[in-house]
C-alpha cells in the first residue's frame, strides 16, 4: 500500500512539474513574440521615417505596399514572409499609408495579452505620436487616440477583444 501511495505521489509531482515547466515555456514564448512585434513596429516606424520623412512630399496620402518597404529594406526580415508580404509574429499583417506629414503603421491578430504588453511598452519618443486599437483594422478609424505612454488599466480597456489590431500614428 506504501508503494501505491509513493507511486501516485511520485506521478502528481512528475505531472506538476511538466505543468510548470510548459506554463514557464508559453510565458517565455509569448513575451518572445512581444518583444519580436515590438522590435519590428520600432524598426520599421525609424527606417519609414528616415526613408520618407525628410522627402519634399514626405509620406504622400497612400498606402505604402509591403513590396516597396521589403525593396527599401524598411521592413524587418523577420517580418518578411516573402518578396511582396509582411507579417507580425501573431501572424496578422503590417500596414503602412501616408496621411501627408504623418504615416499609420497597422498590424492586426494580436492577442489581448500581447495587446496590453505593446501599448505598456509604448512611449511618445519624437517619431510616436499617437496609437489607437480596436478589434480589426477596419475598427481603427473609429477609434479614437489613446494617450501615451498608455498605463495598464488603459491598455486593458484599450485590447477588449480576444485579437486585436492596433495602430501608430508616427512621422
Amino acid at each position: 500500500m506504501n508503494n501505491l501511495i509513493g507511486y501516485g505521489l511520485a506521478a502528481f509531482l512528475g505531472l506538476g512539474t511538466i505543468a510548470l515547466v510548459f506554463n514557464a515555456y508559453n510565458t517565455s514564448q509569448s513575451d518572445s513574440y512581444v518583444q519580436q512585434t515590438f522590435i519590428e513596429m520600432n524598426a520599421i516606424v525609424a527606417e519609414t521615417v528616415k526613408t520618407y520623412g525628410h522627402t519634399p512630399a514626405r509620406y504622400t496620402a497612400a498606402a505604402i505596399t509591403d513590396a516597396t518597404l521589403i525593396a527599401l529594406g524598411i521592413a524587418p526580415e523577420s517580418s518578411r514572409r516573402s518578396a511582396t508580404l509582411i507579417e507580425n509574429v501573431f501572424g496578422g499583417d503590417y500596414a503602412v499609408t501616408g496621411v501627408t506629414n504623418t504615416f499609420n503603421l497597422e498590424t492586426d491578430d494580436i492577442p489581448v495579452a500581447a495587446c496590453v504588453d505593446l501599448l505598456t511598452r509604448l512611449v511618445p519618443n519624437g517619431n510616436i505620436e499617437a496609437v489607437r486599437v480596436g478589434a480589426t483594422l477596419a475598427d481603427l478609424g473609429a477609434a479614437t487616440d489613446i494617450t501615451l505612454p498608455v498605463n495598464t488599466t488603459a491598455a486593458a480597456t484599450a485590447c477588449a477583444t480576444d485579437v486585436n489590431a492596433i495602430r501608430v500614428t508616427a512621422g
